[in-house]
């Protein structure tokens, strides 16, 4: 598995991190409808529900990335992220809420 992720192209590396992201929501959806076939289907969508939803995506798209960066020898070095305190700061402030 290693010698074929390391042998894919970006295209290729690509369309795997997004089967992966999307199919792993995909197969939960359903795994929850056959194990609970008798629970009722919604078609209202709560704010806690959706920012759920949001956090998962996110952590399953972060854990495929760090897994496929790490068989390929990358590091956030190569990403070039640096943490400063200017772009900390202006991020607490986007996330500040308004009314």
């Amino acid at each position: 598995m290693k010698s074929f992720i390391r042998n894919l192209t970006p295209r290729g590396e690509v369309f795997l991190v997004f089967a992966i992201w999307i199919g792993l929501g995909i197969t939960a959806q359903n795994l929850g409808r056959h194990l609970m076939p008798g629970a009722p289907l919604k078609g209202e969508f709560s704010n806690l529900g959706q920012m759920g939803l949001a956090i998962y995506e996110l952590l399953v798209l972060a854990l495929v990335f760090l897994y496929i960066g790490r068989i390929r020898g990358w590091s956030f070095a190569s990403f070039g992220f640096q943490i400063s305190w200017k772009w900390t700061g202006l991020g607490v402030l986007l996330f500040v809420p308004t009314k």
